[in-house]
């Protein structure tokens, strides 16, 4: 496929599939060598089914983008994430793709190769693209090609098909947020767009990381955006 979006999962999935074979590999081998009754196991194969024992994962399994602390929850993780790959990937002919950020690897990626897909779809300047969020909870007409982010999470506002009001939740959901890439010049003649408000869209509640920042409108009824600076509003792919 052409689509940076598509080859952006096919690496992820790659990146998954060579750990599901590393893991497969190394299991076979300590599974050998338990039924031959091998007394003299290597160190490392020692310390592999003492962490397997004690529900811990083996240190040559971990990775930073797998988040689990053990094993039967990592590899649960695992599955997740190269499933959600797989979904992803079948439905390239889709003009609206939808994605479980907390699934994916490299989130940041993910939306530089949305924005790639868009210019090359458009033959535009990938500087004279901007992000447009839409929070309606179905799939607009319009012919932009559209990405839906599912199972998001917010502190500090809530988010309706009207705009971004506060909350006095610590959490809300956010189950399905839009957005589609446009050229500039188009958002800002467009008079239907409501003001809005740049939030970070952080990997979790933890905020050591920050995928990036999302334009999301606000609602009409609210009189001061500033305040949701001041309450440290945010976007989260997990809460956890």
């Amino acid at each position: 496929s052409e689509s940076p979006v598509f080859n952006f999962f096919t690496g992820e999935l790659t990146e998954l599939a060579a750990l599901v074979t590393l893991v497969t590999q190394d299991l076979h081998r300590l599974k050998d060598h338990i039924q031959a009754s091998d007394k003299s196991l290597a160190r490392d194969s020692l310390t592999m089914r003492d962490d397997l024992i004690a529900n811990k994962i083996p240190k040559s399994w971990k990775r930073e983008f797998l988040a689990s602390v053990e094993l039967d929850q990592w590899v649960m993780e695992l599955l997740r994430k190269q499933e959600h790959c797989g979904r992803v990937l079948s439905n390239e002919s889709s003009k609206e793709i939808k994605v479980a950020l907390g699934l994916v690897i490299c989130p940041e990626s993910f939306f530089i190769a949305t924005k790639q897909w868009t210019a090359l779809l458009g033959s535009h300047s990938i500087d004279e693209l901007v992000m447009r969020i839409d929070l309606s909870s179905s799939s607009s007409a319009s012919s932009n090609l559209s990405f839906v982010l599912t199972d998001l999470f917010i502190e500090g506002g809530l988010l309706s098909a009207d705009g971004l009001v506060k909350s006095n939740n610590i959490y809300d959901e956010v189950p399905v947020l839009r957005f589609c890439w446009v050229k500039r010049d188009v958002l800002e003649k467009d008079t239907a767009v409501r003001k809005s408000i740049q939030l970070p869209l952080y990997q979790d509640g933890s905020r050591r990381r920050i995928i990036t920042s999302l334009p999301i409108p606000i609602s009409k009824s609210v009189l001061e955006p500033d305040t949701f600076y001041e309450s440290g509003c945010a976007l989260y792919t997990s809460r956890s």
